[in-house]
């Protein structure tokens, strides 16, 4: 869009450049001709007065007009020029203004050929500067030819380009507004796709994960009873075979429970969040979560003034599970091991910003952490963040992971802020 946006301007600017050349080149050649038009009446009422006042012998020619009559018709029409006997010899020249072009003592032959067969000639000189140059062969009252009129003309751009500036300008403004609006839209666009999509992949993922759940758990309950049962249907048993009996159940009891911990995880992940929320302090319930871990290197530090948020208590909590559960797993190799879980205000905004100095995750993977069967480790269902970021969405919260400038992993949680009761 933005792409189209830039072409069409750059080919509409294009086209109005040509087009207001065009219009230039037409309307110079116009205004060249009218002038030219005006300065012959001058010249032939120049001659209807001289033989008005003169009696002229038959086949006399009537005379070129002298110096001062051409400086007034000059002055008059603004304009240069140079009167040329028929024969083609310069007789007179006016140039009253800056423009100076060369002048020729004697028309060419072909030149003055071509003038007397066509009666009329423009055409563009290119020495020095570029102008139009115009002849025209008159003749007086008599029909005698009487001279050559030699107009230089430079062309005049200045109004044509003031214009074309103007319109460029206000031409560029619309297109810049286009521009802008255009990378509005697209960015709207483009966030509205990947929200889609993402919203669809994640229904994909929970509609997936309740039949796995579903699948798994149903079996499970009847297995174990099965399992549990096996010693008191062989009681006659030697000490020996007893115990190895004992150790296969408890085998399979251990498999049994790890599958029903699997279907939980998923089952949990299949369910959105009940519309429970409750209004509390966030650092506080935050610390009584904490509680039930033994690491005293975890560390929740509260803001200033107490920040409120309304959610499922029992969410929040497993948020905190989950987090805490990454991070101490991937400190388990780290001397001096640290978590902090620090609160503060922006703005309607609660932040809750959950770091570590553990290994931290590769650039490469940031990207795809938040999605559902997405681990690094060697253990566990990479569910984890999946359910983070699901219940805090229900919330209208989000969740993003930033690298921590200390080193380690650190996860930026927001939610909107409840305004404190009196």
């Amino acid at each position: 869009m933005i792409l189209l946006v830039v072409l069409s301007s750059l080919l509409i600017a294009g086209i109005t450049f040509y087009q207001y050349a065009e219009q230039a080149n037409d309307y110079n050649q116009v205004r060249l001709l009218r002038k030219e038009d005006q300065l012959k009446r001058s010249l032939f009422y120049w001659a209807e007065h001289y033989h008005q006042t003169t009696d002229l012998s038959e086949g006399r020619p009537t005379p070129i007009p002298d110096s001062l009559s051409l400086w007034e018709m000059s002055d008059i029409h603004n304009l240069d020029f140079e009167l040329y006997t028929p024969k083609g010899k310069l007789a007179q020249a006016s140039f009253t203004g800056d423009f100076r072009p060369i002048k020729t003592p004697e028309l060419d032959p072909a030149l003055l050929a071509s003038i007397y067969d066509l009666g009329h000639q423009v055409f563009t000189v290119e020495d020095p500067d570029p102008y139009l140059s115009s002849y025209s062969a008159l003749v007086d009252a008599r029909g005698l030819p009487w001279l050559i009129l030699h107009i230089p003309y430079q062309d005049d751009y200045g109004f044509a380009d003031k214009e074309l500036r103007e319109f460029l300008v206000r031409l560029g403004m619309v297109y810049l507004l286009l521009l802008a609006v255009g990378v509005v839209l697209a960015f709207g666009l483009s966030r509205y796709i990947t929200r889609s999509v993402q919203m669809e992949r994640e229904l994909a993922w929970r509609e997936m994960a309740k039949q796995v759940a579903h699948e798994i758990k149903n079996p499970l309950t009847p297995m174990r009873l099965n399992v549990q049962l096996l010693p008191t249907q062989f009681k006659d048993l030697s000490p020996q075979e007893s115990e190895k009996l004992d150790t296969h159940t408890q085998a399979m009891l251990e498999q049994i429970d790890l599958l029903s911990e699997i279907a939980t995880a998923f089952a949990h992940y299949a369910q959105m969040p009940q519309a429970n929320a409750e209004r509390f302090d966030w650092a506080e319930e935050t610390e009584q979560a904490c509680k039930i871990y033994p690491q005293p290197w975890i560390e929740v530090k509260g803001a200033v003034v107490p920040i409120f948020v309304s959610m499922d208590r029992s969410q929040w909590t497993r948020v905190v599970t989950n987090l805490l559960n990454n991070s101490i797993q991937a400190l388990a190799e780290v001397n001096n091991p640290r978590i902090t879980i620090e609160f503060a205000q922006e703005g309607r905004w609660g932040i809750c910003r959950f770091s570590d100095n553990g290994p931290g995750v590769p650039s490469q993977l940031v990207q795809r952490i938040f999605e559902p069967r997405f681990t690094t480790k060697s253990s566990g269902m990479g569910l984890g963040l999946a359910v983070v970021r699901t219940v805090m969405q229900a919330y209208g919260g989000s969740i993003a992971f930033e690298p921590n400038p200390h080193g380690g992993a650190q996860f930026i949680l927001r939610l909107p802020r409840e305004q404190k009761h009196t």
